[in-house]
C-alpha cells in the first residue's frame, strides 16, 4: 500500500467514528433540540406572548394579584412569580457556590426552616383566597409584596430539595455533601431571593420583559428537571452519568415533555373557560 492509499485509509477510519458519534447524538440530543426550536418558531411569534401561554397553564393570572410594570400584568401572578423566580435563583446560586452536584438533603434544622417557608406560602395563599368572599374572616389584608415574598421563599425551598434528588438519581458519583449544609449556607440564597423580590417589587417598566422571560425560564427549568428525572427512572438509567455530556438527553426530552404538558393544559383551560364564566 503506497503512502496515498495509507493516508486515505486513515482519513476514512477517522471519519467513521465521527459519523457514528453524530448518529448516537441524533435521537437523544439533536431531535429534542429540533423539537424545542420548532416550538420556539411556532406562533405566537413574540416571546412575551409565549410567556403568557406558559403562565396560562400554571397560574390564574388575576390582574389584581399580579405586578404590572408599565401597566402590563406579568405572565405570572405575584405568588407564582416569586415561586419560579425563587427556584431559578436558588438553582443558580447553588451552582455558583459550587454545589451544583450536591446530592444530600440539608440537615434537619434547615429542613424545618424550609417547611416554615412553605407553610407561610400556604397560609398567605389561604388568607388571600378567603378574602375573595365577603363575610368570610381573614387574618390580614392580602398584598402582592407578601405573595411575592412567600412565593420566593417557597421557590428557594423547592430548589434546595429538588437539586439533591436530581443529582442522586443522575450521577454515577454524586457529591455526598448537602446542597445547603447549614443555616449560614442558606444566607446567600436568601440574599439572592431578597434581591429578586426587590427587583420585581420595583415594578419598573424597563424590566417587564426580562422578568417575564426569567420567570418563564424558571417554570420550564423546574418542569424539565422533574420530567427529566422521571425519565431517568423510567428508563432505568439511574446513577450512570459520569459527566455533563451524559445529562442533556434526559433533560432536553424533559423540556419537550414540559412543553407538551403546558400545551395540553392550555387547551384544557381554554375549553373549560368556554364552558363556565371565569372572572379575571
Amino acid at each position: 500500500m503506497d503512502l496515498q492509499e495509507r493516508s486515505l485509509d486513515m482519513t476514512t477510519s477517522a471519519r467513521r467514528p465521527a459519523a457514528q458519534g453524530w448518529r448516537r447524538l441524533a435521537l437523544p440530543v439533536l431531535l429534542p433540540l429540533a423539537v424545542l426550536l420548532f416550538a420556539l418558531l411556532l406562533p405566537p411569534r413574540s416571546l412575551w406572548d409565549k410567556s403568557n401561554l406558559v403562565g396560562y397553564a400554571i397560574c390564574h393570572q388575576i390582574d389584581a394579584h399580579s405586578y404590572q410594570p408599565g401597566g402590563v400584568p406579568l405572565p405570572l401572578c405575584a405568588r407564582c412569580t416569586g415561586t419560579f423566580l425563587g427556584a431559578l435563583v436558588g438553582l443558580a446560586t447553588m451552582a455558583l457556590l459550587g454545589r451544583g452536584r450536591a446530592a444530600a438533603l440539608p440537615p434537619a434544622r434547615v429542613l424545618l426552616l424550609l417547611l416554615l417557608f412553605v407553610m407561610a406560602w400556604g397560609l398567605d395563599g389561604l388568607n388571600s383566597y378567603m378574602s375573595f368572599f365577603s363575610g368570610l374572616p381573614h387574618l390580614y389584608e392580602p398584598r402582592n409584596i407578601l405573595r411575592l415574598a412567600t412565593g420566593t421563599l417557597t421557590g428557594l425551598a423547592m430548589s434546595i430539595l429538588l437539586l439533591p434528588v436530581v443529582n442522586f438519581t443522575l450521577w454515577r458519583e454524586p457529591q455526598s455533601t448537602p446542597a445547603v449544609p447549614g443555616m449560614r449556607a442558606l444566607l446567600p440564597l436568601l440574599a439572592a431571593g431578597a434581591a429578586a423580590v426587590a427587583v420585581v417589587h420595583a415594578n419598573m417598566a424597563a424590566l417587564r420583559v426580562p422578568i417575564a422571560l426569567l420567570e418563564t425560564l424558571g417554570v420550564l427549568t423546574m418542569l424539565a428537571l422533574i420530567n427529566g428525572t422521571i425519565l431517568v427512572i423510567v428508563l432505568r438509567r439511574e446513577r450512570r452519568a459520569a459527566g455533563w455530556r451524559d445529562a442533556p438527553p434526559f433533560y432536553l426530552w424533559g423540556a419537550v415533555m414540559s412543553l407538551v404538558e403546558i400545551g395540553v393544559i392550555d387547551l384544557l383551560r381554554a375549553w373549560l373557560e368556554t364552558m363556565v364564566s371565569v372572572p379575571k
